[in-house]
């Protein structure tokens, strides 16, 4: 299987990087992505020992936990400035499913 990161700027070649459970879970979410066809533009660490991936030159941004994804994206005048946040537990069987349907969700409805 070819890499999963190819193509996607990475920013965590300095200490501290993320946890390495936090990389094979984001890893996970990448490879979905790449095959419905929108693989995130760049990645990064979170605050915590997370990763953080970007798309749509970070308009929208899924930070990857350890048993949740959270996903964020810039408001529009619609929300009054205020940044909706969405939490997707880990634990839920189609939840990579139903993620990357909100992104692209949010992706088709910006693009208009």
């Amino acid at each position: 299987m070819s890499d999963p990161w190819v193509g996607i700027e990475c920013d965590w070649h300095n200490e501290p990087r993320p946890s390495a459970e936090a990389l094979a879970i984001a890893t996970q979410l990448v490879v979905a992505a790449r095959a419905a066809g929108f693989p995130p533009d760049y990645a990064q660490r979170g605050y915590w020992p997370t990763v953080r991936l970007f798309w749509d030159s970070g308009g929208i941004e899924v930070e990857v936990f350890p048993d949740t994804f959270e996903l964020y994206f810039d408001p529009t005048s619609d929300e009054d400035g205020k940044c909706p946040v969405l939490e997707f537990d880990r634990s839920e069987p189609e939840v990579l499913g139903i993620l990357l349907s909100e992104i692209r969700r949010v992706r088709s409805s910006r693009a208009k």
